[in-house]
């Protein structure tokens, strides 16, 4: 059975709205170079959500599959321009679709979904079937340190995005914090500098 973590994802109301609350996704551009770096000519989006990335890199000419198991965000992302250049699989990390691929990323909160460790290993085993020898898992987590909940509050976080058919506000509420992070090699988020980190793991060849 396909789990979502979050309603915002899956259901369809929702879904439509998410880019709309979230418009500056320069982080992404990041990503795009980072896998030209790294020469990977395809890639499996994991956790892709409304495809912005997905459909970025398959307009830069990758092979690209997105994999999200919310069927409502996969809706707006295969309408979205270019969205006909990748392939498109509702299933969630534990399933990911046969195929070979350069390189696995994670971007934004995806990672983050995993809050044991038998669903992190999980998660990890079924990227590594993915991975061509040689290829590379890329993700991102919080850098705990910068204690970024600390401004999780309605005040800090309040947003209001005018869309075609009325007006959505959001913001964060802290419900816990229970911060826990072991350190592998990483690198310092470029976009994010001293706030996130960008993991980078290579399957050897």
């Amino acid at each position: 059975m396909i789990v979502v973590p979050d309603l915002l994802f899956s259901l369809p109301r929702l879904a439509e709205v998410y880019d709309a609350l979230d418009p500056d996704r320069g982080d992404l551009e990041v990503y795009a170079a980072l896998l030209a770096e790294l020469g990977a000519q395809s890639v499996m989006d994991v956790g892709c959500g409304t495809g912005t990335l997905a459909v970025m890199l398959a307009a830069q000419g990758l092979e690209v599959v997105g994999v999200d198991p919310a069927q409502a965000s996969l809706g707006v992302a295969v309408r979205k321009p270019d969205a006909d250049r990748a392939s498109w699989v509702c299933a969630d990390a534990t399933a990911l679709p046969p195929v070979a691929v350069d390189a696995v990323t994670m971007t934004g909160n995806v990672a983050q979904v995993f809050v044991d460790d038998e669903d992190w290993a999980t998660a990890l085993q079924a990227a590594w079937r993915v991975l061509s020898p040689g290829g590379h898992l890329v993700f991102e987590i919080r850098n705990p340190d910068a204690q970024a909940w600390r401004t999780w509050t309605r005040e800090a976080s309040y947003r209001k995005a005018v869309i075609s058919d009325g007006v959505v506000e959001n913001w964060f509420e802290v419900t816990d914090v229970a911060p826990s992070f072991g350190e592998p090699e990483i690198r310092e988020a470029p976009d994010r500098p001293g706030l996130e980190h960008v993991f980078i793991a290579r399957k050897p060849p």
